[in-house]
């Protein structure tokens, strides 16, 4: 046999183990997400909005009896799956987390049927179902995380008639609503479409015509949404969207911090690493980068450099880097300590709490040394032209282990309080005095409990006051925003005194919020009747459980910190 004939056969061999083996390593990805799913549980804006939907469902108003923030789509991502999981008499967060998978499953087959992948052996599905299943961590059921699955499908047509092909007319349709949806749960990720239309019409000239069933599609979803929102809930228009853009909008980061933000960091380098490889690119990478694009500037637009909301930025930017992963066709033994560098990078990101950016780069500049000892044969990548002594498959993978590693933790998690509040009552009632939304949620829902507050916390008086300060207690400043502290103050006290819920939790301490509510004499009146209860010993997030006098009965816990 020829030398030629022996490199064929075994390069046949090669790629018939990979075939073999990327169904087992997709179903160890699905397993892995499901456990990392259940250990993290659901993060606290998808457990309040859950809490939200239940009141709905149970006959309240939204925005009027329960006050929420965010516009309606919110409510109704969720409501299908609350709804589902009463009528089965199964847990809502469960029912949740399957319509999120069964979301992340219609987006990446689609698309990859769109994109005509081949999911058997290429590396590309695999890296795709990780970042979908894995990477968002604590955030996979967050609107953000469930608006980047929708998008996808979008990004892979416009990249197909790009190159000449398209789809049906109801997938078409299909793609096209999906984008319309993720548009809905967050106008600014209209900024997606918008940065391909400039190219589309570019490479297609009037042909981008074509593309008129999925841009149609899209325009109706959002403009039906648009129509509902007015139509069906004016207590939305009249009660809480004049807090949204009195208070909520107003509190954003710098255009500087958010450009530097450490979730941004991740993407950035996977970027680089598609752009390090020196290749053309080809029209689906080049909706993908488009796309990361369009979520960048979403990302900017929203100003509050929140981990979550640079999901779809993070998720498309590791399908673009993946694309590029699958043409350098790392070998058997190079994909192995691939996958361990970016595991070791998660990690790390895990235990600092922060996207090891600077180790991630670093990774890449020693793997060349490690590459050549595995027989990898990877050296300098080429960016523009100029030898750079990095792998870029190394910084692909480093970066995604970061951008995993970001994602795993987030909220208020407290072991003991939990257990305190679950010994105050079988299912105790409970509202918060607290600047946190993630403090009480999921914490009363894990306990089974029920939250009987009209708000979550009082996010409105914490960001008024900020406001006011930011403003140097401008006297135009504080006459505008002090009837909202006012409102959040005598919705806070009308539910203490109403629902007399069987704990109170209290928390952050010590902080000016905590100082002003504890000492307000309407909500000292209100928590009259409330005792210590417990305490922790956490020096980051110092909390207490206030309960009910008549329930002294109860075992407490250690005295206050």
């Amino acid at each position: 046999m020829s030398a030629a004939a022996a490199d064929l056969a075994q390069t046949r061999r090669a790629s018939d183990a990979a075939r073999l083996a990327t169904p087992a390593i997709l179903g160890a990805i699905f397993i892995a997400s499901i456990a990392a799913h259940v250990t993290l549980g659901t993060v606290g804006d998808v457990s309040w909005l859950i809490t939200v939907d239940e009141k709905w469902l149970a006959g309240a108003t939204p925005y009027r009896d329960v006050l929420e923030i965010n516009p309606p789509a919110s409510l109704l991502l969720y409501w299908p799956a609350v709804a589902l999981a009463k009528a089965l008499h199964v847990g809502p967060e469960f029912m949740v987390a399957a319509f999120g998978y069964a979301l992340a499953g219609l987006g990446l087959t689609l698309a990859g049927r769109i994109a005509r992948i081949d999911a058997r052996g290429a590396i590309l599905p695999v890296v795709a179902l990780a970042a979908a299943l894995l990477m968002p961590g604590h955030s996979f059921d967050e609107r953000d995380t469930l608006a980047a699955f929708a998008a996808l499908p979008f990004l892979a047509l416009i990249a197909a008639r790009i190159e000449g092909r398209g789809a049906s007319l109801p997938i078409a349709l299909l793609c096209g609503a999906l984008m319309g949806a993720c548009v809905a749960i967050k106008p600014p990720y209209a900024l997606i479409p918008l940065c391909l239309l400039p190219w589309l019409v570019w490479r297609l000239k009037s042909g981008a015509l074509r593309a008129w069933p999925e841009a149609l599609a899209t325009a109706t979803v959002a403009l039906a949404y648009a129509g509902i929102v007015v139509l069906a809930f004016p207590s939305y228009m009249h009660d809480a969207l004049p807090i949204g853009v009195a208070i909520y909008a107003p509190i954003r980061e710098s255009l500087s911090r958010l450009a530097t933000n450490a979730e941004v960091f991740p993407a950035g380098l996977m970027l680089v690493s598609y752009l390090a490889r020196g290749r053309s690119n080809g029209a689906l990478a080049q909706a993908l980068a488009l796309g990361a694009f369009g979520a960048f500037l979403a990302f900017i637009a929203q100003g509050k450099g929140w981990a979550y909301q640079a999901f779809p930025l993070e998720f498309t930017a590791a399908l673009l880097g993946a694309v590029g992963l699958q043409a350098g066709a790392p070998s058997p033994r190079s994909a192995l300590a691939l996958a361990g560098l970016a595991a070791a990078m998660a990690t790390l990101a895990i235990v600092s709490g922060q996207a090891p950016t600077p180790l991630a780069a670093l990774a890449a500049l020693i793997w060349p040394i490690l590459g050549a000892r595995l027989g990898a044969r990877e050296g300098a990548a080429s960016l523009f032209g100029v030898a750079l002594p990095i792998s870029a498959n190394a910084l692909f993978a480093a970066a995604f282990g970061a951008a995993c590693g970001v994602y795993a933790v987030d909220g208020v998690q407290d072991s003991h309080l939990e257990a305190a509040l679950a010994r105050v009552a079988p299912h105790p009632r409970v509202l918060a005095i607290s600047e946190s939304l993630g403090f009480g949620h999921p914490l009363v829902r894990d306990v089974g409990g029920e939250w009987v507050g009209g708000a979550p916390s009082q996010w409105i008086t914490v960001g008024a006051r900020a406001l006011i300060k930011a403003s140097g207690d401008d006297p135009a400043t504080v006459a505008r925003l002090t009837p909202f502290i006012d409102a959040d103050r005598d919705r806070l006290v009308a539910d203490i005194t109403r629902e007399k819920p069987d704990a109170i939790l209290v928390g952050e301490l010590g902080t000016p919020f905590h100082d002003w509510a504890w000492s307000d004499p309407a909500i000292t009146a209100a928590r009259a009747d409330y005792v210590f209860f417990a305490g922790n010993d956490d020096k980051d997030w110092p909390a207490e459980i206030w309960v009910r006098r008549d329930l002294l009965g109860l075992r407490a816990g250690p005295s206050a910190p």
